[in-house]
């Protein structure tokens, strides 16, 4: 593609996304989002408002920018409406929200409020209704004039209004082979009649005059359909306009082309200002982004955390899941601290199935990653953002989420399981104990999350992505340090624990409240116990206090450099 003349990936060319926009044949909204916020975030992040002192002055002419693309959209009156699920209906919050018309719209309105001079779109009638594609055309023509945008529109069956909206057409047959272009000198030049005038008079000089009462639109793309020619209708005549075609290409070719070939080569000799050049008087004048990384993120991360809060029957989900599975877990072990040493097997149960089930929790990120991978997709090919912001928005939100329900689980059963109240363990120490078990079922879930956040990355559906994590996890989770450790395992496989960050957990909370239960270590009990035949069964060791945080740590860093890895080679 070149814009003045320039190449993309030329000196300067890399400029050119700031100067575009492209609206897809299928609407990419958020569905929790309103019309308002969903154009304020585009502009936030690809409106260049350079021109402006930093503060409230730019913040204030992004509200007014992003206000006058909704009004001039039509879409005033539903402007603090949900955007809602198209493929949903019914009420409530999933309710379908807003119709296909006004979808379509929204997607123009985030386009324009990017300042582009040229707004490419895919099929922007396509699956609306005859108002629809009508109201469409309509808003493309005012937006037109109001922002001085150029619409380049791809159309495979354009009504008669939509076919005489265009200043300019190019009709393409089979193969993407021209065979009319209104800027030829055979099509009568931009400034001539209007567009449907020249396609009839083109055609009419070649031969191919319209029937009367025939719409032009229908009667030219009639003549370039291709038809299948294994067809059984073929043998009944209509493959003479297989024939009528490639003669019209034909001539294109042999009279046209070489004059429109040599204009472009004169264009791409004579380049005019750089995308570059232009972009110079804005923000961020070197960069291919208008906005820094770090804006990138607070924006991204101020969407992300609304909608999760917007999203009520989801955060019910997570955090009842949380508290049923904890008062389960809870009655289960109900008051194992207090039932002696000679069942301290069974708490260190209690600790494997913590550990297991707030990792587990992170399982509820999954369908946010799969689910919003067009978005991002569709975000990134427009240059609102990078890959690390955008991955580190999604890991603090959902980690926050979760986190916090992983929190409520694990203090619901440190509490039944009667850590909390222990005659054995002063209060200072059942504190300590509390900060070391909660610390080590949080950095277990953190790593978990991680890692099932770079599988959903390259996933293509919900479904391959628990394929892929179930087994996954179900190796993990053989090397859990309870079940299976490094005294029980082959010697040529022990060293599988040390990659599952259910061993590490395990250890992390195990070991110092084990410890409390050590005579020598001060752990304050009179039941006779022997902290170091423990210590050989599970392979305990002091250092695994520390140790395992900090083992979980770097996996975390490690898998969320992979989530990073996967979303920028999608």
């Amino acid at each position: 593609m070149y814009f003045n003349g320039r190449r993309r990936g030329d000196d300067g060319g890399e400029h050119i996304p700031r100067l575009t926009s492209y609206v897809p044949q299928h609407d990419v909204l958020c569905a929790h989002e309103t019309v308002l916020e969903a154009v304020t975030f585009a502009c936030a992040l690809r409106a260049d408002h350079g021109y402006l002192k930093p503060g409230r002055a730019r913040a204030t002419e992004r509200a007014h920018h992003s206000r006058r693309a909704i009004e001039l959209c039509g879409l005033s009156a539903v402007a603090n409406d949900v955007v809602g699920d198209a493929n949903r209906g019914g009420g409530g919050e999933s309710a379908r929200g807003l119709s296909g018309g006004q979808r379509r719209r929204l997607s123009i309105a985030k386009a324009l409020v990017a300042g582009a001079s040229v707004c490419f779109m895919d099929e922007p009638t396509s699956g609306l209704s005859s108002s629809d594609a009508a109201t469409v055309i309509e808003t493309l023509s005012r937006l037109r004039r109001a922002f001085s945008c150029s619409f380049a529109c791809v159309i495979h069956a354009p009504r008669a209004r939509a076919f005489e909206a265009f200043t300019d057409l190019v009709l393409l047959a089979r193969g993407g082979r021209c065979v009319f272009n209104s800027l030829d000198g055979g099509g009568g030049g931009a400034a001539a009649s209007p567009t449907p005038k020249r396609v009839e008079d083109y055609l009419a000089a070649l031969g191919h005059a319209k029937p009367r009462g025939v719409p032009i639109a229908e009667y030219a793309l009639d003549l370039i359909t291709p038809v299948d020619e294994s067809e059984s209708d073929v043998a009944e005549g209509r493959a003479a306009r297989v024939d009528v075609s490639n003669d019209l290409w034909r001539r294109y070719e042999d009279f046209v082309a070489p004059a429109m070939r040599a204009a472009v080569d004169v264009a791409i000799a004579r380049p005019g200002t750089s995308p570059r050049s232009i972009t110079a008087a804005g923000a961020r004048p070197r960069e291919t982004r208008v906005t820094c990384a770090w804006r990138q993120f607070r924006v991204l991360f101020s969407r992300d955390t609304r909608l999760a809060r917007r999203n009520r029957d989801v955060l019910l989900a997570i955090f009842g899941n949380a508290i049923l599975m904890g008062v389960l877990v809870g009655v289960v072990f109900l008051d194992v601290r207090n039932s002696g040493s000679e069942n301290v097997q069974y708490q260190l149960s209690f600790v494997f199935m913590v550990i297991v089930v707030g990792a587990l929790n992170a399982n509820a990120a999954v369908p946010v990653y799969v689910a919003d991978a067009e978005i991002f997709s569709g975000e990134t090919s427009e240059n609102m953002y990078s890959v690390f912001p955008y991955a580190a928005s999604k890991a603090l939100t959902w980690g926050l989420i979760n986190g916090l329900a992983t929190c409520v689980f694990a203090t619901i059963t440190f509490v039944l399981a009667g850590f909390a109240t222990s005659p054995t363990d002063s209060i200072a120490r059942a504190g300590a104990n509390y900060g070391r078990f909660l610390l080590a079922v949080l950095l277990a879930f953190f790593a978990t999350d991680a890692l099932m956040g770079a599988i959903a990355s390259r996933a293509t559906s919900h479904q391959a992505a628990n394929a892929v994590i179930g087994g996954a996890l179900g190796v993990l989770s053989l090397f859990n340090g309870f079940t299976a450790n490094r005294r029980n395992l082959p010697t040529w496989l022990f060293w599988a624990q040390y990659a599952s960050p259910f061993y590490w957990g395990f250890v992390a909370a195990s070991v110092p409240l084990m410890r409390a239960y050590d005579p020598g270590g001060g752990g304050g009990t009179s039941d006779e116990y022997d902290y170091e035949a423990l210590s050989r069964a599970f392979d305990f060791q002091r250092w695994m206090e520390w140790g395992g945080l900090v083992a979980m740590v770097a996996m975390t860093c490690a898998f969320r450099a992979l989530v990073a890895l996967a979303l920028a080679r999608k």
